[in-house]
């Protein structure tokens, strides 16, 4: 399995400067071993929305962005779905301060943990270098 976090789906749907690179990517990846999280599919919609609030997209596009999204998942996706194991190893991590991760990077990597991913892939930096001082043993690729 290959664990997709929000900052590698947001420039699948939604025009950003990484988006070419991350499609051709993404396309290059065996689809029947794409996962994501039901905490990946909040904290999409959330990005759309500061992207609303940000005015990079307006409301109605946003919509737009955020049904496609839920039809690109329901379609093509494995959608975990967090449970208490998925917390409690978010958890651990967190209680490593020196890491330096946010709440939500962490239930990120737990879940690819708990489920055996082999790869997971994120455009977030400080969760790649959280990652590495962790020594988790998930395999985190920047996709560019």
């Amino acid at each position: 399995m290959i664990y997709l976090d929000t900052t590698t789906l947001v420039p699948l749907l939604v025009h950003e400067r990484e988006s070419l690179a991350v499609r051709a990517r993404v396309a290059a990846l065996p689809a029947a071993e794409l996962a994501i999280s039901e905490w990946t599919m909040t904290e999409f919609v959330s990005a759309v929305g500061i992207k609303v609030r940000m005015r990079e997209l307006d409301a109605p596009t946003g919509h737009e962005v955020v049904v496609a999204f839920h039809r690109m998942a329901d379609e093509s996706l494995t959608i975990l779905t967090p449970g208490p194991e998925d917390f409690a190893l978010a958890g651990e991590y967190l209680s490593r301060f020196d890491a330096g991760l946010q709440a939500g990077d962490a239930l990120h990597l737990a879940i690819a943990s708990n489920n055996n991913a082999q790869r997971m892939y994120s455009l977030d930096q400080a969760l790649l270098k959280s990652a590495r001082k962790l020594k988790i043993a998930v395999q985190l690729l920047a996709l560019i």
